[in-house]
């Protein structure tokens, strides 16, 4: 819709201009030039700014932040070429998938140091980095990826430095106000919710020099669902067709076996069953989690000009993310050892890679006292699969707050000083409730798809009862509260020469310190 808007605009003054243009002519009146400026000066100025950069760096601006349907900044990220991101919970296992992105790593480093506006900020959920998905990209200017590092960034981005520029009251030529609402709907999570953001600036000539201000809210509401399943690593095992149980299982230190090999060897001298070497999962796991999570950011700003060598700022920013998670999932108990049940049909790739099975099952100890009780065998013995079941809730809360102040002052027409002092405080708390139970499931059917196939897994669950409560086993009830809090106080002063009046070889001179 907006491309055509443009298009649009720039054929009514084109067509405007033909118009005035005859009618000048014929009452002989001097033609005034027509300017139309649009996106390809800002791409040309994007690619001036890359080209003058003292180092390798890419940005996304505010006008492309808004055109994608990006929830977080992390997200807006991934635009950036170089640049990946995670969609794991910060702090999570593999399981812990999220609907939204998380982590990024620049070039396959995940050590990126961020800022905000040019000064170093950080999130005490995620060490010494911004936890990027907390923070509303409405309320960004623009984000500036630096791939390579000068003296003048901070040290420690071993992959890179991402900047957050805000905006500024200067920034607009008078009065500006924006209220947009916005709306998500999660098809799978089945659920909607409304949001939007707002922003209100101004500025004022008066006696004692020019002033701005700018308020930016934003806020933002979304659920998601993500079901997953998750194969375990593979591990050697001695497939055995017809091996009697009672002669215990045959394990893969005792035969000079080779998966890359199809010859099969007698099992323990007995050449009536033959052994061979193949790779089985360990586990498969069934894991369901949803999360509801509320984000709100706000941002205020003031400038003061009171004359052309001095310009003060001062800005206050603060998110806040809460996510209210519930995490349901099913495990394989690595007590014991998944292997082949004798009597199960397989079938295997070149590698001996486990491609289908009717009889995926555990070989294990089970105390003889309390084993009949939960329908498994006693002693050493082909078992019913131990699972463990569990229920998490979690409620985190993660916020950020950055007030900084500084200005810029040109005492002479080469020499520029820029100087700030920031404030940033930063709290993570964290309070979840987890129940686990066990039961022992009779083994299942499982087809894989070959290395290199993006078909899912299919399995083939018993028919059991999971109503029965003499099925399960109570194994555990923990809590895990988490209170993190991190405050900073910092100074910065930059001078900036510039020589290029003075020396034909050298452009300009920096030097900093910061605090």
């Amino acid at each position: 819709m907006s491309a055509k808007l443009k298009v649009h605009l720039y054929c009514t003054a084109a067509v405007a201009a033909v118009a005035w243009v005859g009618a000048a002519y014929a009452q002989s009146e001097q033609i005034e030039t027509v300017v139309v400026t649009g996106q390809r000066a800002a791409l040309a100025s994007a690619i001036d700014f890359k080209q003058k950069a003292d180092v390798v760096v890419d940005s996304v601006s505010a006008e492309d932040i808004g055109r994608l349907p990006d929830n977080s900044i992390t997200e807006v990220l991934q635009r950036v070429a170089g640049v990946n991101i995670t969609r794991i919970q910060t702090g999570g296992s593999s399981e812990s998938y999220l609907g939204e992105g998380t982590g990024i790593s620049i070039r396959g480093l995940d050590s990126v140091v961020s800022q905000l506006n040019g000064r170093d900020s950080f999130s005490s959920a995620n060490g010494r980095n911004l936890a990027w998905e907390d923070i509303p990209p409405e309320l960004a200017q623009g984000v500036d990826v630096y791939k390579s590092l000068s003296a003048g960034l901070p040290e420690g981005g071993f992959g890179g430095v991402v900047n957050l520029r805000t905006r500024q009251p200067f920034d607009f030529d008078g009065f500006a106000a924006n209220a947009t609402l916005t709306g998500n709907f999660a098809d799978y999570a089945a659920k909607g919710h409304l949001g939007g953001v707002g922003l209100i600036s101004d500025r004022w000539n008066t006696k004692i020099g020019e002033f701005g201000l700018l308020l930016n809210v934003a806020y933002s509401d979304l659920t998601t669902k993500a079901d997953g399943v998750q194969i375990s690593p593979y591990f050697p095992s001695v497939w055995s067709p017809g091996y009697p149980s009672n002669q215990g299982l045959p394990y893969v230190s005792n035969y000079s076996l080779t998966s890359d090999s199809n010859t099969s060897v007698a099992c323990s001298g007995n050449a009536a069953y033959q052994c061979r070497e193949v790779y089985v999962p360990s586990a498969i796991d069934f894991n369901q989690r949803y999360d509801d999570r509320v984000r709100v950011g706000y941002y205020g700003a003031a400038q003061w000009k009171p004359n052309d060598r001095l310009s003060l700022f001062v800005t206050g920013f603060r998110s806040r993310y809460t996510d209210n998670s519930t995490f349901r999932y099913i495990i394989v108990d690595g007590s014991g050892h998944s292997v082949l049940d004798p009597g199960s049909t397989n079938t295997f790739d070149a590698n001996g890679n486990l491609l289908s099975s009717n009889g995926f099952s555990n070989f294990m100890y089970a105390d003889p006292n309390v084993g009949s009780s939960l329908g498994v065998n006693p002693g050493w013995a082909y078992q019913p699969i131990p699972y463990q079941f569990e229920t998490s809730y979690d409620h985190s809360v993660n916020q950020t707050t950055d007030i900084s102040f500084g200005g810029v002052w040109n005492p002479t027409d080469p020499i520029s000083v820029n100087f700030a002092f920031q404030r940033v405080e930063s709290s993570a708390t964290d309070s979840q409730k987890s129940g686990y139970l066990y039961a022992f499931l009779p083994g299942y059917g499982l087809k894989l798809s070959p290395y290199g196939s993006s078909a899912l897994p299919v399995l083939t669950l018993p028919d059991v009862d999971l109503t029965n409560p003499n099925r399960f086993g109570w194994l555990a009830t923990m809590d895990h509260k988490m209170n993190n809090v991190g405050r900073e106080n910092a100074a910065y002063i930059d001078v900036l020469w510039d020589v290029r009046a003075g020396l034909g070889i050298l452009n300009r001179a920096i030097s900093g310190f910061s605090a």
